[in-house]
């Protein structure tokens, strides 16, 4: 049952992940081309392709580098806003994906290694994550969104 929530904790996190980019996008169009949808593609496609939420894991750096295309400094802004939180943040996201890619692919040998780093797969560890997860969707989307306020003189949502 543990692995069944990690998994669906990782995939929960990055279906967030893309939605607020998506959104973000959303947003873009709005205020960069109202009413001009058949422009819309030509914006939106640098954003698609270099998106690596598309594509692979809800990671620090694939956050850092989605976001970052819409000018965000992700971890900066996170550390300013929650500086005591930040390494936590990162360092659970880190075991929840290598977790997660271990699940998923079946390496065994990389169980292994995350229980020799003590990170278990329990009921525990799956309750931390998804604090951890909650916090952190809490906080991205309020760097997000202030950003956006700040560039563009209203907040998005």
């Amino acid at each position: 049952m543990n692995h069944a929530v990690v998994l669906r904790l990782a995939s929960e996190f990055q279906g967030f992940s893309r939605q607020l980019h998506t959104e973000s996008l959303d947003f873009l169009k709005g205020r960069l081309l109202p009413g001009q949808p058949q422009f819309w593609t030509y914006l939106l496609v640098p954003y698609t392709k270099a998106s690596i939420l598309n594509t692979g894991n809800a990671t620090a750096k694939a956050l850092a580098e989605d976001f970052g295309l819409f000018g965000v400094l992700l971890w900066e802004k996170l550390r300013q806003t929650y500086p005591g939180q930040v390494d936590a943040w990162r360092r659970e996201l880190n075991w929840l994906n290598k977790a997660r890619n271990a699940l998923a692919h079946e390496d065994y040998n990389q169980l292994v290694k995350l229980t020799a780093d003590s990170v278990s797969i329990d009921d525990a560890r799956a309750r931390k994550w998804k604090t951890v997860l909650d916090e952190l969707t809490e906080g991205i989307d309020r760097i997000v969104g202030d950003h956006f306020g700040i560039v563009f003189g209203v907040r998005p949502w």
